[in-house]
């Protein structure tokens, strides 16, 4: 019953409680085998089985005896031939008897048979049926004594046979009450065949015994059905308490089971608490790491330096002087390399620091290719210098990396405390200015904050915070100019250019050479150029396909690569109304240094749009004719110093520059023509389109508007004069 499963438990538990109910002595009620749940009954009527076989040996003994009895009394040894047949039958009875009784011994009942094992050798009611058979023969056999002999005996015999009858049947009521019917039967063919024989054939004496006779069968049927009860209530009392027993064992194992779980489950608990422990003590340590290291080069991060400089600078020592050192040339590394071999160049540059470094306050990796040293400041400025010279040096060594050879230069910018700044992030600002100022003069330049700094800081401050105003209050003091862009062949407008003007109320015309780099630093390039879009979008839409074919944007790297920029140009044209292929936005060629996998996906999305791209200002910057060759630029601009330059040896620049175009189906615009001579060699050498001073100035888009005469834009006229006499190929930009 132990491995019995919950539906298992559950059912026997439910006849626990119907047995407790049943044989509660309060309750004064007998318990009924019908009543019983199916499997104690059969667990009962297989311990009466048990009962009866038990007794069987007995019973035969005392069915001899009592034939014997009767033989031996009621004949004095005169037997005749009803005698002899009498008792061969009763032997042949009780032969039959015991060897039932035999084969119930070796037929191997289970203890509490399966109800799934449904044959007859199996049944509890096929063995008591031989059972009760045999005993109720053995009865027939009994009363067919007074039947056939007493009407022959004397008195005293009928009376010795009725006496041993009674008394074989008063025993039937505790060897034979664990089957009612069985008892009764029995003790009915024992007394009343005899007492009815007592009465029809006796005296007064036997007619006296022949109604006790019936009396004591009355007393037997009443007593043999309470005894009955009584056993089978002590069965199911039995079974009852044989349950309890093996569920109270099942519940001491499941204890001790319990208990030697948990025993086990505290041990483990307890290593597992051990084992937590310790790794909260490494991730600890290993989170005080990361908290104030920089997890690529060791040195310590912002956090730490914060704490570090701060904790110097409370405590009012020496001056303390900050070294700001930007490497050079470090993205087109990662860019040309890639990002595995620049981190090992940042690791090497990081060891090279700290190898160099001497007695600092703090090392520090500041962020990307940009790193701090905060030391005691040296008395000679002189020394300053020697000791940033030192660190350069140290840089400048040739990195081997396998298979590359990298040679490293930095700019590096210094500020004093407390003079250049009191607080960190002041002193900072000051460090990265000066940086800034040595990077703008070249590689490898050392400078030192000072006043001229300070004031082009202070201008940078305000007009960072300007700009921040504008864009925050409708940017009334931004506005957009318009240079067109003119086909080579027939002189017609093809084009135009929005260029960004900016006239603050305080400070005049700012010029966006000032503010543009100021934008993309302080982070408001992405809500400027967004400005920008809308507004010259917003100024195409105004015009027809046939009047303006398209207008030209410029867009930084810092906007192109922006993750919401394809989106949020989707917008712009759903919202003005422009047709995607009138927008061309021209990115300058340091688009190439950026990841190609990311450029190539906003190519692909800018492609969907249907808007064009255009390399501008090209020549000028980063090159890639792989990146050329990949990514579906429609225009390529020549930059307007090599225009410039014609008369100095820049013609074969710009032929060459013409030539890759065509090589690549690109369009060619020439930008700054400001002669008639250079207009001439550039309409010469076979460029579609012009743009420059020349032939239009950057107009405000009244002003373009009321150039147009009878819906389209005047060709120009020195373009038109010369379409005639020099050879160009007929283009339009759209």
């Amino acid at each position: 019953m132990a491995s019995r499963g919950a539906d298992g438990g559950s059912a026997e538990a439910k006849s626990l409680d119907r047995i407790q109910r049943a044989t509660d002595e309060a309750s004064g009620e007998p318990i009924s085998t019908e009543e019983l749940p199916a499997d104690v009954r059969r667990k009962v009527d297989h311990a009466r089985e048990r009962m009866l076989y038990a007794q069987a040996p007995g019973a035969i003994v005392m069915t001899i005896a009592a034939s014997a009895g009767l033989l031996l009394t009621t004949t004095h040894g005169r037997l005749n031939a009803q005698h002899v047949a009498w008792a061969v039958a009763m032997a042949a009875l009780v032969a039959l008897r015991f060897t039932l009784y035999r084969l119930y011994l070796r037929s191997d009942r289970p203890v509490a048979p399966a109800v799934d094992r449904p044959l007859p050798v199996n049944d509890p009611a096929y063995w008591r049926r031989l059972y009760c058979g045999s005993v109720l023969l053995t009865g027939v056999n009994f009363a067919l004594w007074p039947l056939a002999f007493f009407a022959a005996q004397t008195d005293v015999h009928r009376l010795t046979g009725a006496l041993v009858l009674c008394a074989l049947g008063s025993g039937a009521i505790a060897v034979l009450s664990v089957e009612r019917w069985l008892a009764l039967g029995y003790g009915a063919l024992l007394l009343i065949p005899g007492s009815l024989m007592l009465i029809a054939v006796g005296g007064i004496e036997e007619r006296i015994c022949g109604g006790l006779g019936f009396v004591l069968w009355l007393s037997m049927f009443f007593s043999i059905g309470r005894t009955h009860e009584r056993i089978t209530q002590s069965l199911v009392l039995s079974y009852r308490n044989a349950v309890l027993v093996e569920e109270r064992d099942r519940h001491s194992r499941a204890l001790l089971e319990a208990n030697t779980q948990l025993a086990n489950a505290q041990e483990q608990m307890r290593r597992t608490n051990q084992r937590l422990e310790q790794r909260i003590l490494e991730r600890t340590a290993e989170l005080h790491r990361l908290a104030t290291r920089d997890s690529l080069t060791g040195l310590a991060n912002r956090s730490r330096l914060a704490e570090l400089t701060t904790a110097h600078l409370r405590s009012g020592d020496a001056p303390a002087a900050l070294y700001f050192i930007d490497l050079d040339g470090f993205k087109e590394i990662n860019d040309s390399m890639g990002h595995a071999i620049g981190d090992i160049v940042l690791s090497e540059v990081a060891l090279r620091l700290a190898d160099v470094a001497g007695d600092t306050l703090a090392i520090s990796r500041w962020g990307g290719d940009e790193f701090l040293i905060l030391r005691r400041a040296e008395r000679d400025p002189a020394d300053e210098y020697r000791y940033a010279e030192t660190l350069l040096e140290a840089l400048r060594d040739q990195i081997y990396i396998e298979p590359y050879m990298v040679r490293i230069d930095a700019c590096i910018g210094i500020a004093h405390w407390p003079q250049d700044g009191c607080r960190l992030q002041e002193l900072i600002y000051s460090a990265d200015l000066a940086v800034y100022s040595a990077k703008a003069e070249g590689r490898g330049v050392i400078r030192a904050f000072d006043d001229a700094l300070a004031q082009q800081g202070q201008r940078t401050l305000q007009l960072r915070q300007a700009l921040a105003r504008e864009l925050a209050g409708g940017c009334p003091g931004l506005n957009l100019v318009y240079q067109p862009i003119f086909d080579a062949a027939t002189g017609a407008l093809s084009a135009v250019e929005a260029l960004l003007r900016w006239r603050h109320a305080q400070l005049g015309a700012i010029s966006p050479a000032e503010f543009i780099p100021l934008a993309e630093r302080s982070g408001e390039m992405i809500p400027l150029g967004l400005w920008v879009m809308r507004e010259a979008c917003r100024f195409g839409a105004s015009f027809d396909r046939a009047q303006l074919a398209s207008i030209c944007v410029n867009v930084s790297v810092q906007q192109l690569l922006y993750p919401g920029f394809a989106d949020d140009l989707a917008i712009v044209l759903r919202d003005t109304g422009l047709d995607g292929d009138r927008l061309t936005i021209e990115l300058t060629e340091s688009i190439f240094i950026a990841d190609y996998a990311q450029i190539a996906e906003i190519f692909r999305m800018l492609e969907s749009l249907r808007v064009r791209v255009a390399i501008d200002d090209f020549g000028t910057g980063y090159s890639s004719l792989s990146y050329l060759q990949r990514l579906p630029a429609k225009l390529l601009k020549l930059d307007g110093s090599f225009v410039r330059a014609l008369d100095a040896g820049g013609a074969p620049i710009i032929e060459a520059g013409i030539s890759l175009a065509r090589a690549f189906g690109m369009k060619v615009v020439a930008e700054g023509v400001e002669e008639l001579a250079q207009l001439d060699a550039l309409l010469t050498m076979g460029v579609d389109s012009v743009q420059g001073f020349l032939l239009g100035m950057p107009q405000s888009g009244d002003e373009l508007r009321s150039r147009f005469v009878k819906d389209r834009f005047p060709p120009h006229p020195r373009l038109a004069g010369l379409a005639g006499v020099i050879e160009v190929r007929p283009n339009e930009m759209r």
